[in-house]
């Protein structure tokens, strides 16, 4: 037995060394004191060190400065807690070229339990290095891209909208003049235009918000018919002046009555809607509204929107969904129109959790469909539901007959409005131009109401609502409303958590800012907050 120990010893021992010295990684062995005993050929490769180079020296002949006295000292101390170092060093080749290397270095004692060597095994991942650091710069500028995106949208919205307001709610108040009716013509050609590149500009903005992940979902109960009816009574009278006929077909079985997002919806509904007039010359356009029953019992819609128009080419068809995609240049020409309202929709029904499909015949017409989550609703409110066919031409919401206002405005068109309008109603209005003279303004007079616009010079309008609301300590607090340019849901966020009670965006619409006046100063529970993309006509 004992005669053969040496022998087993000394196989055990080659077959180590070949082991090592055929090894992948890269392999040093230390003495107690750090001194180099043995390199295998990969660490040759790897740094360029022949072992005659190296044999006798300590691995500080590798080191290239970057990494400082702590990491060396927390390195030890593990070794001399008798545990297993691992870490990533930069290092420094033989011809002066950095590399990183990923390495598992562990003492090994003596039969007495003393270190008598250090062996470290060592992978080359200077690729996977390089490549996460250019991962990690590549998120860190896309988050700054994302970031000046935002504040690009901020600002297009801002700049864009300012004087949107201006031509028209110049052109509302020019329409309630004496016109004759070529003049009448040339009014409706102009608002009509305006109102298309506002519908643009929306578009493109909603796009980019999607884009950049800051859409959110809202979860409100709202009367189904009472946010698709006006919807698509507005589309019906559109279609008819193309000769289309058009179908509303809605399936017993849906509840009148849901808990989702009516904002998003529309808008979904209103790009399907949009897309199919704009490609159907002849026949019909068809939405259907159907109970969807999942598996899981839950609650799904599906709507459709069916047209008999142009149709697609099955080759084709990837491209309706992409921003800014049409079939061709001839389909963009010949019909116009961004590209977008189907990104726009693909991206909300994946938003929401849905599902969306395409069935379409080249030259006979396209079938989409929706397939959208709901939860049940609460009780509905005690007051009535519109009518079918509500929506499109309201009575005024109930409002005081007196009311004395503030308007903090340093635009002066946007004074000229807001004058005009409360002018009409017989209130009165006191105007100032920012902050600073707002705050001098409630000091002198008690208000009703104060509406203010959020970029104002000098003190902002966050800031000045902020001031206004710590003064303001009244039994019955004053409404504050904001009119602004900016409709980023984040601004909005922003706004009515520094202490406005209502957002009003700009370009102005008259039965919008009335109904939001009428849930604040009667307490009419209409006043919500309506669609920007409602009817366009009643702007001011």
């Amino acid at each position: 037995m004992s005669s053969r120990l040496p022998s087993e010893k000394s196989r055990r021992f080659r077959s180590l060394f070949l082991a090592a010295e055929h090894n992948p990684s890269a392999i040093v062995i230390t003495d107690a004191a750090g001194r180099i005993e043995y390199v295998n050929p990969r660490f040759q490769e790897l740094t360029g060190y022949t072992a005659e180079d190296v044999l006798g020296k300590t691995p500080r002949v590798l080191q290239s400065g970057l990494h400082d006295r702590g990491f060396y000292e927390e390195l030890w101390g593990t070794l001399a807690r008798g545990e297993v170092w691992k870490g990533e060093f930069c290092n420094r080749r033989k011809t002066g070229e950095l590399y990183w290397e990923s390495a598992a270095i562990a003492p090994v004692r003596d039969r007495k339990g003393v270190v008598a060597n250090y062996v470290a095994v060592k992978e080359d991942v200077t690729e996977s290095k390089v490549l996460r650091e250019e991962l990690l710069r590549a998120k860190e500028d896309a988050e700054t891209a994302n970031e000046a995106k935002s504040v690009f949208l901020a600002s297009m919205s801002h700049e864009i909208r300012t004087p949107m307001n201006g031509i028209l709610g110049m052109l509302e108040l020019l329409r309630q003049t004496d016109l004759d009716p070529q003049q009448e013509e040339y009014l409706r050609i102009v608002r009509e235009s305006a109102q298309t590149l506002m519908h643009f500009l929306n578009q493109v903005l909603e796009y980019s918000r999607l884009q950049a992940n800051r859409t959110e979902l809202e979860s409100l109960d709202f009367d189904l018919m009472c946010t698709v009816g006006p919807l698509f009574e507005l589309f019906a009278l559109r279609a008819r002046e193309k000769g289309l006929e058009t179908v509303l077909d809605l399936d017993p079985q849906v509840p009148p009555r849901v808990r989702g997002d009516p904002l998003r919806l529309r808008q979904i509904l209103t790009n399907l809607l949009d897309n199919a007039l704009k490609f159907t010359e002849k026949g019909w356009i068809a939405l259907s509204i159907r109970r969807f029953p999942p598996e899981d019992g839950g609650l799904w819609l599906e709507f459709g929107v069916v047209d008999t128009g142009i149709g697609i080419p099955r080759e084709k068809r990837h491209r309706i969904f992409q921003g800014f995609g049409q079939l061709d240049r001839s389909t963009t020409r010949r019909y116009g129109g961004s590209g977008l309202g189907l990104a726009i929709v693909r991206q909300m029904v994946s938003l929401w959790g849905g599902f969306l499909s395409l069935e379409s015949e080249e030259g006979k017409g396209s079938s989409f469909h929706v397939r959208l989550p709901f939860l049940p609703a609460g009780p509905a409110p005690s007051r009535e539901a519109p009518e079918e066919g509500e929506g499109r031409i309201l009575p005024d919401p109930p409002l005081p007959l007196r009311l004395d206002a503030l308007l903090v405005e340093g635009h002066p068109v946007s004074q000229r409005l807001v004058a005009a309008l409360f002018a009409r109603r017989g209130w009165n209005l006191d105007l100032v131009p920012g902050g600073e003279e707002a705050m001098e303004a409630v000091r002198e007079k008690d208000y009703d109401l104060i509406l203010l616009d959020v970029d104002l010079p000098g003190m902002d309008g966050l800031e000045t609502v902020r001031r206004l609301r710590r003064r303001l300590k009244r039994p019955r607090p004053v409404p504050l409303v904001a009119l602004t340019a900016q409709d980023l849901p984040e601004e909005r966020k922003r706004g009515l958590e520094a202490g406005f009670d209502a957002w009003v965006t700009k370009p102005l619409r008259v039965r919008e800012l009335l109904v939001v006046l009428s849930r604040l100063l009667t307490g009419d529970p209409e006043g919500e907050v309506v669609d920007r993309e409602a009817d366009p006509g009643d702007r001011g």
